[in-house]
C-alpha cells in the first residue's frame, strides 16, 4: 500500500468499521473511510437486518463467495 491509498472499511452494521477507522486515524493513517450503515444496516422492528439501509439494501454490487 501507498500512504495516499484510500482505505474503505465495512462490517455488518457499520459500528465496528467506524471504530476500526477511528483506531487507524489515531494511529496516523490517512484516507480512512467507514461505509455508513455497513453491509446490512441496523435492525428493524422485527430484529432483522437489510430492511432499512446498508450496502445490500441500497442495491450496491456484491457477490457471495
Amino acid at each position: 500500500m501507498k500512504r495516499e491509498d484510500l482505505i474503505f472499511l465495512i462490517c455488518r452494521s457499520g459500528e465496528r468499521s467506524k471504530a476500526a477507522g477511528q483506531v487507524l486515524i489515531e494511529a496516523g493513517v490517512d484516507n480512512v473511510f467507514s461505509i455508513i450503515d455497513g453491509f446490512e444496516g441496523p435492525l428493524n422492528e422485527h430484529a432483522h437486518r437489510s430492511g432499512i439501509s446498508g450496502w445490500r439494501y441500497d442495491g450496491l454490487p456484491w457477490a457471495q463467495c
